[in-house]
């Protein structure tokens, strides 16, 4: 529904606050996206202004007075969701971001090997989506690793596996990362998320080398998830999760036009 003016000018009051604020997550997000070693403190807190934006939509709040419809870049996925419903693809880790200085893409692991390696769809592929469904895309998927073969195929009749949405991810670190709260998962979802952040780890070798590292059990052995000891260095999969969504939102067009407009507003 078209603003009228009268009530967009009370929006564009009423939000001042919430547009300054904005300006300064968006530098906040550009700077610890920008380092060749963010601290996991810092991306932690980074939840924290996703979850104010983007699941509390302030982000919507600021830009309708200002430039109406806002859409966000988001990494188009759809080879890798069409790869797992033809059952090829065991786990997925859907983000795309730069840590310890290079660009790193989705990741993937195929059933009967132990080596995470970097998806086979189109890593430069986007797609404009809508809040709701930049909240709702499907980004961390586990297949059902009982319905692997000790060959390491997945069974033709095997259809199920655990998925997590962006928004999952968001709330998770905010609830239980240690970003805004701290407790212990108790739901489906944040139980997995949890596992992932445990057994699912982003590192740089002494050489410069980025190891990923997967430490639960793909062929031919009972399935469990095997926490990996605490490494200060490591990125884990939920955060590095986190660095591309504020990744994703500082670049997207709407975003920066929404920058520019607040700028002026305010005179920067």
């Amino acid at each position: 529904m078209k603003l009228t003016q009268e009530r967009k000018a009370a929006l564009l009051t009423e939000t001042k606050g919430l547009a300054a604020a904005f300006l300064d997550d968006l530098s906040h997000f550009r700077t610890v996206c920008s380092r060749a070693n963010p601290s996991r403190t810092e991306i932690r807190l980074v939840s924290v202004a996703l979850r104010r934006l983007l699941v509390d939509r302030h982000i919507l709040n600021i830009s309708s007075p200002r430039i109406g419809k806002t859409l966000f870049r988001a990494p188009d996925f759809s080879s890798y969701y069409k790869a797992i419903n033809h059952r090829k693809i065991a786990f997925f880790a859907g983000a795309r971001a730069q840590v310890f200085g290079l660009d790193i893409a989705s990741l993937t692991l195929y059933p009967g090997s132990h080596e995470s390696i970097e998806g086979r769809g189109d890593p430069e592929a986007t797609v404009d989506l809508r809040l709701d469904n930049l909240l709702t895309q499907k980004v961390f998927y586990v297949h059902n690793f009982d319905e692997i073969k000790k060959d390491g195929d997945i069974k033709p009749e095997a259809t199920s596996g655990t998925w997590a949405s962006r928004k999952d991810v968001i709330e998770y670190v905010a609830h239980f990362g240690h970003a805004a709260h701290s407790g212990v998962p108790t739901s489906v979802t944040d139980k997995f998320l949890s596992d992932i952040s445990n057994t699912v780890r982003y590192d740089r070798s002494p050489d410069g080398t980025i190891l990923v590292s997967v430490n639960f059990a793909v062929k031919g052995s009972e399935w469990a998830w095997k926490p990996f000891p605490h490494s200060a260095s490591s990125v884990d999969p939920t955060l590095f999760e986190l660095l591309g969504t504020a990744s994703l939102v500082a670049s997207s067009p709407d975003i920066i036009r929404l920058e520019s407009v607040i700028s002026d507003e305010f005179g920067l």
